[in-house]
C-alpha cells in the first residue's frame, strides 16, 4: 500500500486493482463467515489488520472497512439475492459501498 499511497491520493481514488490484490490476501471478506467463503475473522482481528494498513494509507483502509462492513451485513442480514453478491465481493471483483444520509 505505502508505495502507491501518494499517487492514489493525487489521483483522488483507488484503482480497482487494489481490491483485487486485497482479495488475494484475504482482506475483502474478513468478517464474512467461512461457510460463505470469507475469512470469518473476529472484530478484534479486523481492527488489528486495518490499524496496520491505516498507518500506510487511511483512504485505502477506509475503503476496505466499508467493503468489509457491507459484506458482513449481507452475510448476516442479506436475502438470497444479496448473498449471491458475496463471492464477487470476496474476490475483489465487486466493490461494496453504502450511502449514509
Amino acid at each position: 500500500i505505502e508505495p502507491q499511497a501518494l499517487s492514489w491520493e493525487q489521483a483522488g481514488g483507488l484503482p480497482r486493482e487494489f481490491f483485487r490484490q486485497a482479495a488475494k490476501r484475504g482482506l475483502c471478506g474478513l468478517l464474512v463467515p467461512k461457510k460463505l467463503g470469507g475469512l470469518g475473522a473476529s472484530n478484534v482481528t479486523l481492527a488489528a489488520v486495518l490499524a496496520e494498513m491505516a498507518s500506510s494509507c487511511f483512504a485505502a483502509t477506509f475503503g476496505l472497512i466499508v467493503h468489509n462492513n457491507l459484506g458482513s451485513s449481507i452475510a448476516v442480514n442479506g436475502s438470497q439475492k444479496h448473498l449471491a453478491l458475496l463471492p464477487e465481493m470476496i474476490a475483489g471483483e465487486k466493490i461494496g459501498a453504502f450511502l449514509l444520509t
